[in-house]
């Protein structure tokens, strides 16, 4: 299945990343290997770990998991059960590799997720100070537009805001001289 990462929110794929090179690091499977169509049992259970891992850590739909592992939304389900048989049954320390991957990960994932809330912060300080930027500038283009008429109606002989020379104030009101 082709991997649709466009509607995937960042923070997941760095999770998955984070998950993605924790197993790599205790089971020496590759990121490449996980996303791969291999089925040796040991890719295998390495991404039923992935898939549990990423649903425990993410608070997303199957279809996202799915995406993010480039398989579909059943084979997550599957992968799921298949998991929770073989930790249950221990099958090849399944558990105890499992159990390390995922306090390792959780170690990882806080640190992680503190992290990307300073930048989510520092993200809205960021968009704040470019709308102030903003309603700045376009205070400024009205201002300097405004001197632009004010000087191109002086080069025109034309007074500002409607005041005229004192000689000519009574011809407005109709009153001849």
């Amino acid at each position: 299945m082709k991997r649709n990462l466009d509607k995937i929110p960042q923070s997941f794929k760095i999770l998955a990343n984070e998950i993605f090179e924790e197993i790599e690091k205790h089971l020496g499977i590759s990121r490449k290997q996980l996303l791969s169509q291999r089925r040796d049992h040991e890719i295998v259970a390495a991404r039923y770990m992935a898939m549990q891992l990423m649903d425990l850590s993410l608070d997303s739909t199957l279809g996202t998991i799915a995406g993010l592992i480039g398989k579909d939304h059943s084979s997550v389900v599957h992968g799921l059960k298949e998991h929770k048989k073989l930790y249950q049954e221990n099958y090849r320390n399944y558990m105890y590799k499992f159990d390390r991957i995922r306090i390792r990960f959780k170690k990882r994932e806080l640190t992680l997720i503190d992290a990307i809330n300073i930048v989510s912060q520092k993200q809205e300080i960021i968009l704040e100070e470019i709308k102030f930027m903003s309603t700045s500038i376009r205070n400024l283009e009205y201002e300097i537009k405004k001197q632009n008429q004010v000087e191109s109606n002086n080069n025109k002989g034309i007074p500002e805001r409607g005041l005229l020379p004192l000689k000519d104030q009574g011809n407005i009101l109709g009153e001849k001289r």
